[in-house]
């Protein structure tokens, strides 16, 4: 009987043990979950204000120097053009408001 006991305080132990394992990967899990879904909207709201930021794109019959500027990625090419006095921060912003973050 006191041996049975000692089986039945251990199977005990281990189910509890096993129940807070599951628990804490769950919290892991939800915590990992909510930290991505925080870094998607923080990123969203990035690339809303680089666009409201991003200066006009200058028209093709627009007489002040230009540069028509072609950005590949991974994914896609992107073409812009540019005024020839646009500093770099409003290609950054061009790229940012394309949904690009500078690493």
């Amino acid at each position: 009987q006191m041996l049975d006991q000692v089986k039945e305080r251990e199977r005990e132990d281990a189910e509890a043990e096993a129940r807070l394992q599951e628990q804490m990967e769950e919290a892991k899990r939800r915590s990992e979950l909510e930290a991505k879904e925080l870094d998607e909207r923080k990123r969203k709201e990035e690339q809303e204000a680089a666009l409201t930021k991003l200066p006009d794109e200058p028209s093709a019959d627009d007489s002040s120097p230009q540069a028509n500027i072609r950005f590949r990625t991974p994914t896609e090419t992107l073409n812009r053009r540019f005024l020839a006095s646009d500093s770099l921060g409003t290609l950054l912003l061009y790229l940012s408001s394309a949904g690009y973050r500078p690493t």
